[in-house]
């Protein structure tokens, strides 16, 4: 036997501030439900992996962030990349230039 129509919902007491039904509780709290369990679960795999690989934690103070930087010339940025440009065939500036 096949139900062709969908079930009643469940009623919760319409209090100022409370919703009709269950479903209606459950859509709205589906987000929240996501961003905790996406918290949940780094946390069950980073403790894990900190601890099988006996990684260290490292301090902010402690970390190098200026090791490979390089500054960046924007003026000779662009006249490179105007270069390149100018040494692109036809077709392809046509194409560039449309697309």
């Amino acid at each position: 036997m096949v139900n062709l129509h969908p079930p009643a919902k469940p009623r919760i007491s319409l209090k100022e501030g409370k919703f009709a039904c269950i479903s209606d509780f459950i859509q709205n709290h589906t987000l929240t439900y996501c961003r905790y369990l996406a918290a949940a679960v780094v946390i069950a795999f980073y403790v894990p992996y900190k601890i099988w690989y006996r990684t260290p934690f490292i301090r902010a103070h402690n970390m190098d962030l200026v090791a490979g930087r390089r500054e960046m010339n924007i003026e000779q940025l662009i006249a490179e990349e105007r270069a390149e440009r100018e040494s692109w065939p036809t077709w392809k500036r046509w194409y560039k230039f449309f697309c």
